[in-house]
């Protein structure tokens, strides 16, 4: 049932409370089937309104400040007790507000938007307190804490690892925390869904792993340095809402030279049209399945997009196809002359577009002439009359070459 303001201010004014924050004994105060109720120290009070969802603060003067949110945190740490030196991973859950800010055991501002966020805290060695503060636009404010203990490590034993993940199922395209416990190592490597080095110090480690497409194994192995080793793997299930619009961009090859080609694949789900963007344009086919399309004279570096609608939501995808240049060459004809001989010095930039020659020969240093261009294919007639070394350089791809003229003296018989 919808109560309007003014009611609510009737209601208040006949129970005698100027301020809903003020009230120690208002516990719930149904009206049919529409009920007052306490939201917890900091958030004020629940009540059905028109065109709101909750009563957020309610002033001196009879004032009506609405929210279609109620203020509300909650601040988690898993794992709680971490070990020495290990790590913890802050999970906060916010509602209606505005901002955060962080206090005790860490600081700065935090996410504050609508739904949940998390921070990663590394190299724990005592019992920390964590504050998060939330507030509102309107003056509104709520506190949570959480206080994660710390564990002696324990040193017996050999080399031990194990791994877990936080969540273990992730809708496809997001994320998962890695929680890694290890003792005793001297090196730890991660493979399967991850790769790399990892924190082999005695304690809990995490890292956050983004953009899980399917179901992903996460393995990693410890030694300790005397041939011992440890080795554990955790499995993060990706689940794919069957009723949503999916589509997954695709490029073969990912690397092209200049000029060259690559075929775009997208596999479509639950459409009824897809649109490309950035290095492509237009309307793309949209039934379930997979499409492909070739793409030509790639001159450089380039993300191609799609997304994807059902009329009511939609997926996007996107891939970079990267462009390699063949490198810049500079050749000499012929490399060994007497002094004065014609010598062809012929260059040419591949597709660069910023290039330039030069010698090492301090009385000729720019060895151009003629009106030609270092980047342009091009040849030039050079009379050397001692050792020199010209050079071509373009300084987008920061790429060269060089080639050397040896001159021979000329010995005259005595």
């Amino acid at each position: 049932m919808e109560i309007i303001a003014g009611f609510i201010l009737a209601l208040t004014s006949l129970l005698g409370f100027n301020n809903l924050q003020d009230t120690e004994h208002l516990a719930s105060v149904e009206l049919g089937l529409a009920e007052v109720s306490p939201l917890g120290e900091e958030g004020g009070y629940a009540v059905p309104a028109s065109g709101c969802s909750y009563i957020t603060q309610l002033d001196s003067h009879g004032e009506i400040c609405v929210s279609d949110t109620p203020l509300s945190l909650e601040l988690d740490a898993f794992p709680n007790p971490t070990t020495y030196n290990g790590s913890t991973m802050l999970d906060w859950t916010v509602y209606g507000a505005t901002g955060c800010d962080a206090s005790d055991g860490w600081s700065g501002g935090k996410d504050a938007g609508d739904g949940s966020w998390y921070q990663i805290v590394n190299n724990l060695t005592a019992t920390t307190t964590f504050t998060l503060t939330c507030y509102d636009d309107v003056g509104n404010s709520v506190v949570d804490t959480v206080t994660v203990g710390v564990i002696e490590p324990d040193l017996s034993g050999g080399v031990s690892v194990s791994i877990t993940a936080d969540p273990l199922e992730v809708m496809r395209g997001l994320g998962t925390a890695v929680l890694w416990e290890v003792r005793n190592a001297t090196d730890c490597t991660a493979s399967g869904g991850w790769s790399g080095s990892k924190n082999s110090n005695t304690g809990n480690h995490a890292q956050f792993v983004d953009n899980l497409q399917s179901d992903t194994t996460f393995t990693i192995t410890c030694i300790d340095g005397s041939g011992g080793s440890a080795t554990d793997s955790v499995t993060v299930t990706v689940i794919n809402n069957l009723n949503s619009p999916s589509v997954e961009l695709f490029a073969d090859p990912l690397v092209v030279e200049y000029d060259g080609s690559t075929q775009l694949t997208w596999f479509v789900a639950n459409s009824n049209s897809c649109s490309a963007s950035n290095g492509w344009s237009g309307s793309k086919s949209s039934s379930d399945g997979q499409h492909n399309q070739t793409v030509n004279n790639i001159i450089a570096t380039t993300t191609f997009e799609i997304t994807c609608t059902d009329g009511s939501d939609s997926d996007y995808d996107e891939v970079t196809v990267f462009l390699t240049y063949p490198e810049p060459t500079i050749t000499a004809t012929p490399q060994v002359v007497k002094p004065g001989e014609d010598v062809t010095i012929e260059w040419d930039p591949q597709a660069y577009t910023d290039c330039t020659l030069s010698s090492n020969l301090e009385n000729d240093p720019d060895f151009i002439a003629d009106g030609k261009s270092a980047n342009i294919a091009d040849t030039f007639v050079v009379n050397p009359t001692g050792q020199t070394t010209y050079s071509i350089y373009c300084a987008t791809s920061g790429s060269g070459a060089e080639v050397d003229v040896h001159v021979v003296p000329v010995i005259e018989e005595t």
